[in-house]
């Protein structure tokens, strides 16, 4: 024997040992690992370095192996075993179990029905795995769960073949009313062991929404009730949830619109306060929310639009209160000119005053009146005391001077005249003369004071 011809015994002997060990399914055979094999070549050789120096070839052979322990083991493990009255090869892969398989194709009337619950089993008594089809999961050595495996799988054909799907209503979270729906029920095929009707249930489920015009929800239908009732426990809170969200999205928006219409407001007031207001801590605040940005939170922007228009009611009463000082400039300016500056707010006050309580005609027939009368101060002020209820007339009642009572007077009927364009009743000239303590003219006299009977009827009202 040649050097070769051992060296090629050793391989077939390796691998006939392995074949034998995986038939097995246990380590029966010997299997040199290359350590081993190096150390058997290694004390054969006894110090041989080249070819010609080995003796004898054959000593490198590895040991045999046992001929009555591989004819055990393939007669305990066949290639081929028989059952259901068919032949069919066994598969022996290392660390798994014996495997057969029925063929590529599932059917429901297939060999699968005939298998006996008890198993297959190789003539050691070792268990098989029995195989269907290209699906690793229709596999199993417990015959009554293989069955099971394969009903599941027909079943599940038929669920995917099931392509007419009644339509499931969805519920809509912008409309009041709509609600989830109950869970509805339909048939799509029959059980291939049992022959009863498969029964799919259906339920609108949460769908992701890519854009803002799709629907917040999609029909799902379910092979078990279980899993649809937990899909219509995650609906109704997600029906919740989405409602919960378009109430505050809406109040989002009416915020942002308060806000805006507060914010237009604000920039129309800052305007208006750069040439007319005279706080500058206003004005400032005015700006900062005119031209600022808006806050995000719905809460912050409820809160903004409160201060934004109380700072605009703010600002427009400065604005008033400014006008108003401006107008009352105005109107008493004839009165600087005409009684002096020392007396020209009070008149102007008193005048007012008058205004409201008996209208300026009235006022003005009998303020000139009295102005006329040939009487002194007291009793001029006396007969004036039914109308001078208010502050200011209290204040011309407490007037110690004839001239000052005379002032007031005259001051307050030429603003009559001048703010609401009345006429004279007497000129200038027969008011001064009058004033001089002559005795009071009568009606029938020349140049006698015609006062408006309306006017002495809402004076003696107030007499009373």
């Amino acid at each position: 024997m040649k050097l070769l011809e051992a060296v090629a015994a050793n391989k077939a002997r390796q691998t006939r040992a392995r074949e034998m060990n995986t038939r097995a399914g246990e380590n029966l055979f010997k299997v040199y690992s290359g350590a081993e094999l190096l150390e058997f070549a290694l004390q054969k050789l006894a110090g041989a370095r080249r070819v010609a120096e080995i003796a004898s070839p054959e000593a490198l052979l590895l040991p045999g192996l046992d001929q009555v322990e591989i004819a055990r083991v393939e007669r305990e493990n066949p290639l081929q075993i028989e059952f259901c009255d068919q032949s069919f090869k066994v598969d022996y892969s290392s660390g798994s179990q014996p495997r057969v398989s029925l063929g590529s194709e599932i059917t429901p009337d297939g060999i699968w029905r005939k298998l006996p619950d008890d198993g297959v089993l190789l003539p050691g008594g070792r268990q098989v795995l029995v195989s269907l089809g290209y699906y690793p999961s229709v596999c199993d050595a417990d015959i009554p769960r293989l069955k099971e495996k394969v009903r599941n799988h027909l079943n599940r054909r038929q669920w995917d073949e099931w392509t007419s799907r009644p339509e499931i209503i969805l519920p809509n979270p912008t409309i009041e009313g709509s609600e989830v729906a109950p869970i509805a029920e339909a048939v799509y095929g029959t059980c291939v062991v049992t022959n009863q009707p498969l029964l799919a249930f259906g339920i609108a489920s949460p769908k992701y929404r890519y854009y803002e015009t799709d629907p917040y929800f999609e029909g799902r239908w379910f092979q078990n009730r279980a899993e649809a009732e937990a899909e219509r426990v995650k609906l109704a809170e997600k029906l919740a949830a989405l409602r919960q969200e378009l109430v505050e999205r809406k109040a989002l928006a009416e915020a942002r619109l308060e806000a805006g219409q507060a914010k237009e407001r604000v920039q129309s007031a800052y305007q208006v306060c750069q040439s007319q207001g005279k706080d500058n801590s206003l004005r400032n605040a005015l700006y900062e929310h005119a031209y600022g940005y808006l806050p995000d939170g719905l809460e912050s922007l409820r809160q903004w639009t409160i201060e934004t228009n109380a700072l605009v009611e703010k600002a427009l009463a400065e604005i008033t209160e400014v006008k108003e000082a401006s107008k009352r400039e105005e109107e008493i300016a004839p009165l600087v000119e005409h009684i002096g500056s020392d007396k020209t707010v009070f008149v102007h006050e008193f005048a007012e005053e008058l205004v409201n309580l008996v209208g300026a005609a009235n006022a003005h027939q009998y303020l000139t009146r009295e102005y006329t009368a040939g009487y002194g101060r007291a009793r001029r002020q006396s007969a004036l005391t039914h109308v001078c209820t208010g502050e200011k007339g209290q204040r011309f009642l407490a007037l110690h001077q004839a001239s000052a009572v005379d002032a007031v007077l005259k001051g307050v009927i030429f603003w009559l005249e001048h703010k609401y364009k009345l006429q004279p009743i007497v000129s200038l000239s027969q008011r001064e003369a009058s004033n001089r303590r002559q005795p009071t003219p009568s009606a029938s006299e020349p140049g006698s004071v015609v006062l408006n009977p309306g006017a002495w009827d809402a004076l003696d009202k107030l007499k009373l």
